[in-house]
């Protein structure tokens, strides 16, 4: 191991091993669909193939979106086509690249020929399956067609995994199947605000044009079609009746003279016609509030794209987009078969705006960032990766070496809501030698992961009610850090009760159960505790607890003594962590017996070092 910043290369072998092969076959590349085959790309060996050239009511600029993604897509030819209306070469891509894993786009015949080419040819693939069906859409019954809610119920038993872009789908389809990954249909801020950026001055140019200024701007964006409820949408603004108030709406359909005739009585609507690129990315600039109050929504990608741009929304309760509302935060969802309810929220929504920000962009109105939503996706890596160390390797790593604590709690000043802070802490460890690093939260967790080759000793921190246990207490923290890629796995070991009434022992004995290969420490307080939970399965019991519960409240400086005899007597191995203010302490607990040990405020809490050194001066 070398300590100038960089690992040796026979760790970085065992670390970075082979990626696994994805082959997304997809009908076409949608410009909502840029971020999320990027970061996949970025995570496998990646093949995307496009089977169509166009939607028949929708046209996208491949050429444009090609620009855009860090891959080549290949494009099959939909108009040479068999029989069975499958593009030719369909097949002939998966026997040529032999893919680990398939993803499928939604519910239709060439995804169901797949599963049936797999079944019938004994292929060793796993299929993933992309399933964008709102709730209204999945429970409520109410699909775009017969075929589809068919070729749905067919195809979800037979995917290996799913991906749903709604949380309430998600836990529907773990109840029934146990199967289910969520993660919305959401863009990467930072590509996007930038286009948004790039549009300022065709949006100053319609506030010119169109007599904007000082104007409140509502904004409709989409095909104009029935299910988009567009007539009780305008009927509903001209209900709520706000002063200066003016409904953009931006697209073209089948209903476009319907619409307008809705509208003919309302000076304050606006018909632009179907808009791409800058001229469609002012109008997000120009708008305060965005409406999406569809009948029928599988999701509504514009929503996100709103809020990006800084945007308020009102969305339809039968969209898959409300999932990206908090009601009085960022927008409100609306019952979309109520005038008066799509009008309230209409008014409230304008409500919500504060100081009117003038030729430049908004602040962004979504709750959670594309890299937070994507980190749910970690579980089809680690499917999919080999991204661990396996355990001796661990082992041999961190032995006798100097695990760094990297978390900045609410609280603390080095916490930001974006994170990128603690990746940054963790950088500098290990450019200094550190042989690992002890993280709280998924978001932490994955940006460590992705600054250093180092492994993670991953904790979440939550309280809950009717115990003291905080690090790791129920099976739902679990799930999200073994999902993120946990090297080791941390949970209080301490005498407490967790909230089901299962100590220590039981819990770790359950992760076990369910995850055999996963690397287990127990942060202890007590000789006892450590026997327990060494005894239940845990690989590693740390001094953690010690001085923080109320057996050992007392305790608050290093004990090497406890230590020795923890070391002796529990048949894991023992890291000390806790009370490690210098070198020589640290050098000390190894002496004692550690196997390892973990130094935090010492090093990356700079508030706590800065009151070690202000009290000492001060005595």
């Amino acid at each position: 191991m070398t300590v100038n910043g960089d690992l040796s290369y026979s760790f970085r072998q065992e670390f970075c091993m082979k990626k696994k092969k994805l082959l997304v076959l997809h009908p076409i590349i949608g410009p909502y669909r840029i971020d999320f085959f990027n970061a996949l790309a970025a995570q496998y060996d990646f093949k995307c193939c496009v089977f169509m050239h166009k939607f028949p009511t929708i046209n996208y600029d491949l050429k444009q979106i090609e620009g855009q993604l860090n891959f080549k897509p290949i494009c099959l030819d939909i108009y040479h086509v068999t029989k069975l209306g499958i593009p030719k070469g369909f097949f002939k891509i998966i026997e040529d690249f032999k893919p680990d894993y398939v993803m499928l786009s939604e519910c239709s015949i060439r995804p169901l020929l797949v599963h049936l080419y797999k079944f019938l040819l004994r292929k060793k693939f796993k299929t993933i399956t992309l399933i964008d069906d709102s709730y209204d859409m999945v429970v409520g019954g109410n699909h775009f067609s017969k075929a589809h809610a068919l070729a749905e119920k067919i195809m979800i038993p037979m995917s290996d995994e799913i991906i749903t872009v709604e949380p309430r789908v998600n836990a529907f389809f773990q109840q029934k199947y146990g199967k289910g990954i969520y993660f919305p249909i959401v863009a990467d801020e930072k590509r996007l605000r930038l286009q948004y950026e790039k549009a300022l001055p065709v949006s100053q140019q319609y506030i010119m044009d169109y007599g904007l200024k000082d104007k409140n701007i509502l904004l409709f964006v989409g095909r104009l079609i029935d299910v988009k409820n567009l007539k009780n949408t305008i009927r509903a603004f001209i209900k709520a009746n706000i002063a200066n108030a003016v409904f953009v709406i931006v697209g073209d359909g089948v209903e476009m003279s319907n619409l307008k005739e809705e509208a003919k009585e309302c000076s304050s609507v606006i018909f632009t016609g179907m808009l791409e690129g800058e001229e469609l990315f002012a109008w997000y600039d120009v708008a305060d509030v965005h409406i999406l109050a569809s009948y029928q929504e599988a999701f509504g990608a514009v929503t996100n794209e709103a809020l990006i741009a800084g945007c308020f929304s009102v969305v339809s309760k039968k969209a898959g987009s409300q999932c990206l509302i908090k009601d009085g935060v960022n927008g409100f969802n609306v019952d979309p078969d109520s005038i008066e309810d799509i009008s309230n929220g209409i008014v409230k929504a304008f409500g919500l705006i504060s100081e009117p920000i003038d030729n430049k962009l908004k602040p962004s109105k979504m709750l959670y960032s594309f890299n937070e939503y994507f980190s749910n996706l970690k579980q089809l890596f680690i499917k999919g990766e080999i991204i661990k160390m396996d355990r001796q390797a661990i082992f041999d790593q961190i032995k006798g070496g100097l695990i760094v604590s990297c978390q900045a709690l609410e609280h603390e000043p080095l916490y930001t809501k974006e994170g990128g802070i603690m990746p940054l802490m963790a950088k500098a460890a290990a450019q200094s030698g550190a042989v690992g690093i002890r993280a709280n939260t998924v978001r932490d967790i994955t940006q460590i992961k992705e600054a250093v080759d180092l492994p993670v000793i991953g904790i979440i921190k939550k309280d809950y009610e009717g115990t003291p246990m905080y690090i790791t207490v129920t099976m739902k923290e679990v799930d999200e850090l073994v999902a993120c890629g946990v090297d080791i796995l941390a949970v209080q070991g301490t005498s407490a009760l967790r909230p089901d009434g299962s100590t220590a022992a039981q819990f770790i004995e359950a992760i076990k159960a369910k995850y055999p290969e996963q690397l287990v420490m127990a942060d202890c307080a007590t000789i006892e505790e450590g026997i327990a939970c060494a005894n239940a399965g845990a690989d590693f019991v740390g001094t953690t607890m010690r001085g923080y519960t109320p057996e050992t409240q007392g305790c608050d400086d290093i004990d090497f003594d406890f230590i020795h005899e923890l070391s002796e007597k529990c048949p894991a191995k023992i890291i000390a962590e806790g009370h490690i203010h210098y070198p020589e302490q640290a050098k000390k607990a190894l002496e004692a017996g550690a196997f390892a040990l973990v130094v935090g405020g010492a090093i990356t809490r700079p508030a706590e070092i800065t009151a070690r050194f202000v009290a000492a001066i001060e005595k």
